[in-house]
């Protein structure tokens, strides 16, 4: 059942059903054709990957930011400074998962589910390169580590039996925040209107405690000195999973809005 699932997935997308079809590699004639496939396919996918890279990176930006106003007693100031992570995002066109998995539904007759896997493994990898070399620069800034350390602290002590809802819970409406944030980005064209509904946005969800996961990822590499690998995995796949459910149902609902209009 599993294998007819995936061959079915694959199916769907040309690209991919031709490369993986042994037919076409038996015959030499084709096989031209489909090392042009094979090379389309690698630029796409090296294109998107790369820039779910940068997008990681400008989040880890947004989340150090976040660290050094807190660690100087600017907790309001840090919220403020994490949206220029996804200012630019935005402005730069960097493909971010929480940004762009709101819009899956929108896109269900496309084969994205590849493109979106894709770019969530370049955004945790960019933030936490990032994260690796802003440990080496900060670790023995005290000040600036022993607020990562609370930071890191407040998300992985929610994991366990009797509160492991919680950090659900709060990266659900971070999700719900960055959905609307990149969506209010996308449908105004006064950039004014568009940069302040984004910046206060993640104003809201950051000063709310609300957990965001490529910025978690940034946050658990920058505390390396207490690094737990088995949190750390458990709170991504809580993080991603409401962060993503989040998205996708603020897109429902905002859908249904402008349909009853």
């Amino acid at each position: 059942m599993t294998i007819y699932i995936l061959l079915n997935i694959v199916s769907k997308n040309q690209l991919f059903a031709q490369l993986l079809s042994f037919h076409y590699f038996a015959k030499s004639k084709d096989r031209l054709y489909n090392f042009d496939l094979m090379k389309q396919a690698i630029k796409k996918y090296s294109k998107i990957f790369m820039s779910g890279v940068l997008a990681g990176i400008f989040i880890g930006i947004g989340g150090l930011a976040y660290i050094l106003s807190t660690s100087y007693g600017y907790k309001e100031l840090g919220a403020f400074s994490f949206s220029i992570g996804l200012l630019l995002v935005c402005l730069l066109g960097a493909k971010l998962y929480t940004g762009q998995i709101g819009f899956v539904i929108e896109n269900r007759h496309k084969f994205i589910a590849l493109d979106l896997f894709i770019i969530l493994i370049g955004n945790l990898i960019g933030a936490a390169v990032f994260g690796s070399l802003m440990f080496l620069v900060f670790q023995n800034n005290e000040g600036v580590m022993a607020t990562a350390q609370e930071v890191v602290s407040a998300r992985l002590n929610l994991i366990n039996l009797e509160k492991f809802y919680l950090p659900f819970i709060t990266s659900f409406f971070c999700g719900m925040f960055v959905f609307l944030a990149v969506y209010f980005f996308k449908i105004f064209d006064n950039y004014f209107v568009k940069i302040f509904l984004l910046v206060f946005l993640v104003f809201l969800f950051v000063y709310l405690g609300f957990e965001h996961c490529i910025a978690n990822m940034f946050y658990f590499v920058f505390n390396l000195r207490n690094f737990n690998p088995l949190k750390v995995f458990l709170n991504l796949l809580i993080t991603i999973t409401g962060n993503s459910v989040g998205a996708i149902i603020t897109y429902l609902m905002t859908y249904l809005l402008r349909k009853s209009k």
